[in-house]
């Protein structure tokens, strides 16, 4: 069994992390389906098991069986995850700090996880029962079907869209501002390519220096004094 140890956000509500290594891709190397594309600590505990937006809202109640058994802050124990299997016999529930994965059979009997989403006041049950308040909530708790924006094709797009917006600006094809001759302040757009320094891949760590089109280049620096011969620092 895979181990799952939680911990408590910097806003109260659960975050995770598992043992088992990331599964970037479905085991024999096929592409991520657009209705397949689930979280990170999805593909960590659970592996391939489809992951689908839910389309109707789940409402569910909460036993005082429940509240006894439960691991506060604790996404795969939790009072909220121990309802949920109790209720739909699911072994795959996990709540996060917005969104809810709860495993459920569809129209035929085939399991998937269906994904939620965590509204305000759900949050504020979640809050309530890691800090050890244990009132049981007479209508039980609400879990929502993502809206058209909410739903993880909407979340896969947002992505793409940072990454590509992220490869545009390493490439250099962002618009920079200018200095304005002699004075260094900011006037005019230009693009240009860009010249790679100290570039880390693997840490993440790269930096990437802009330089203006020709002829648009403000006077180079004064060269610096030659290195004294009492340098005690040697060559570099």
């Amino acid at each position: 069994m895979v181990s799952t140890h939680a911990r408590m956000t910097s806003d109260g509500i659960h975050d995770t992390k598992s043992s088992k290594g990331i599964q970037a891709r479905p085991a024999g190397g096929a592409r991520k389906t657009k209705n397949d594309i689930a979280g990170v600590e999805i593909r960590r505990i659970w592996g391939d098991m489809p992951v689908l937006d839910a389309t109707t809202n789940l409402r569910v109640f909460i036993l005082p069986e429940d509240v006894q058994a439960a691991s506060p802050k604790d996404p795969a124990d939790c009072v909220f995850a121990r309802a949920c299997r109790r209720t739909f016999h699911a072994t795959k529930v996990l709540f996060f700090r917005s969104v809810a994965y709860v495993e459920l059979p569809d129209g035929n009997g085939v399991h998937r996880v269906e994904r939620f989403i965590i509204g305000e006041s759900m949050r504020g049950l979640i809050q309530a029962f890691d800090r050890g308040e244990k009132v049981i909530p007479e209508a039980g708790f609400v879990l929502k079907a993502p809206t058209p924006g909410e739903t993880l094709n909407s979340e896969l797009k947002r992505r793409r869209e940072r990454a590509s917006s992220e490869r545009r600006r390493l490439e250099g094809r962002m618009t920079v501002d200018e200095p304005a001759a002699g004075t260094g302040r900011g006037k005019g757009k230009y693009v240009d390519e860009p010249r790679l320094v100290d570039v880390d891949v693997r840490s993440g760590l790269g930096a990437v220096h802009f330089t203006l089109n020709v002829g648009s280049r403000p006077n180079p620096p004064s060269p610096p004094p030659p290195a004294s011969s009492h340098n005690r620092s040697g060559p570099r």
